[in-house]
């Protein structure tokens, strides 16, 4: 009420073209708000699609089709609405499940999901003043593309046996060669699964899906010579496999959270994004534990031998938790290959430890399908002062600043990226009282840190970011 009482005062034409986000009320409510602005329409989530959501369906049955948008409002309302998109295992929503959103809303309404889509296409146009030429057609179109782009990622990222690459060749002759979906839809169950591994038995159409194991009876994890090269393929893809910044955040000065990890100096620490990728390493390890504290599993994945770029399993410091790591460096004890030892960088965190290598294994290939969550940083704009070197004071001081491994958000706005790929960010702390806190700024008051000279790059001085609770 409060906010329908300020646009009006403020004179809000009532056909303004006018977004209602997430509607989560009644229809009376709903009519109400379309009565005073005629220009709406009201964004329907994922949220119709539960089973105790009977007001929101209410809403959708009497809402006309030329009234509402699809809306995921992701990662938040993920749909419970099966049978149209393959299974996943994630555990928040994304952009791909509104086609899920106007399944349920055309299953109220009793009409076809091409219709749904195709208006809600319209709406949006219209609402957002976008010229969208062609027929209504081309939004199936479109949904197709998206899932033909979503089996290409699977098959970039997951699929990698032989036999997983039959599957995904006999899909594309399907998509390509305009076959029904049902039968692609049964191809992607089977594929989107647990463990891919070159033992599965064969797909057969019409068949229902079965889980892949990741073992044979005996526990042997080799199956056929060819599985200790694709073991080594997906080792030395999965080192390229590094989370990092998109380039928008320089394009548009978009800022995002993170969580500062790990440091060595200002120059050089690790950060992790905040996002749906924190709640899967948070699984990751928690799936890593499990399985590494079995000393049967410890047998079965113990190592005599590592090469630099390696990529194993192993606990942290006196940490109870398993996680992944590259060996940096392998320093043979010829006398007692137990007490040789590793050099060890946790790639989803930015330490460094060195361990025995009776206390590494070797690490299972499913635990290499997350990117790689360190993304290492450089300040932007600063350079040590007095310098040349970063003093212990100011390295202190940075983790104090940046709340390191204290599990803290902190703002990280890109500004540029070192010739070796390395991101320099501004760091900005909006959890103090008083206003922002601009880290860079901070080290420069306390005299640990100067703005770089031109001949260094250019100076920045004026252009160090503030961020409002606002943005």
């Amino acid at each position: 009420k409060e906010g329908i009482q300020v646009l009006q005062e403020c004179g809000l034409p009532g056909d303004w073209p006018v977004h209602r986000h997430c509607w989560n009320d009644s229809w009376e409510s709903c009519q109400a708000w379309l009565d005073l602005f005629p220009g709406s329409v009201v964004g329907i989530t994922g949220l119709v699609t539960y089973r105790n959501a009977d007001q929101a369906r209410e809403v959708v049955r009497v809402l006309p089709l030329d009234r509402l948008v699809l809306e995921t409002d992701a990662p938040y309302f993920r749909p419970e609405y099966p049978g149209v998109l393959p299974k996943d295992d994630l555990r928040f929503a994304h952009p791909l499940q509104v086609v899920l959103v106007a399944a349920q809303i055309a299953e109220v309404k009793s009409v076809a999901l091409e219709e749904v889509l195709s208006k809600c296409r319209e709406n949006v146009a219209r609402i957002y003043r976008i010229p969208v030429p062609g027929d209504r057609m081309e939004a199936v179109v479109a949904v197709d593309n998206i899932l033909e782009d979503v089996i290409a990622s699977v098959a970039g990222n997951i699929v990698k046996t032989r036999f997983e690459c039959g599957e995904l060749k006999r899909l594309s002759d399907v998509l390509h060669g305009g076959g029904d979906r049902k039968k692609v839809k049964r191809i992607v169950d089977h594929l989107v699964t647990k463990g891919f591994n070159s033992c599965a038995e064969p797909f057969t159409p019409g068949r229902s899906g079965h889980k892949i194991s990741t073992e044979d009876s005996d526990g042997d994890r080799s199956c056929g010579g060819d599985s200790v090269n694709e073991v080594k393929h997906l080792l030395e893809e999965a080192v390229l496999q590094v989370e990092e910044f998109s380039l928008r955040m320089i394009g548009y000065s978009v800022p995002c959270e993170v969580r500062v990890s790990a440091l060595q100096t200002p120059g050089a620490f690790w950060v992790q994004k905040i996002g749906p990728k924190s709640v899967d390493l948070d699984k990751l390890t928690q799936d890593m534990t499990e399985y590494y504290k079995e000393e049967v599993n410890q047998k079965l994945h113990s190592v005599t031998s590592l090469a630099p770029g390696d990529i194993i399993a192993c606990r942290f410091s006196s940490e109870e938790s398993f996680y992944r790591a590259k060996v940096v460096a392998f320093k043979e004890d010829s006398y007692d290959v137990t007490r040789s030892t590793v050099d060890l960088d946790f790639v989803d965190y930015g330490d460094f430890e060195e361990k025995f290598i009776s206390e590494v294994y070797e690490i299972r290939t499913d635990f290499l399908k997350l990117k790689f969550q360190a993304i290492q940083c450089s300040m932007a704009h600063l350079k040590a002062s007095p310098g040349p070197e970063w003093s212990a004071e100011a390295c202190d001081q940075f983790e104090v600043l940046t709340h390191c491994a204290m599990w803290k958000v902190v703002w990280a706005k890109v500004t540029e990226y070192q010739s070796g790929g390395v991101p320099c960010v501004e760091l900005i702390d909006t959890t103090q009282t008083g206003g922002d806190k601009n880290i860079g700024h901070e080290l420069i008051k306390l005299g640990f840190a100067s703005w770089l000279d031109k001949e260094d790059g250019s100076d920045q001085s004026d252009t160090a970011t503030t961020l409002s609770r606002d943005n």
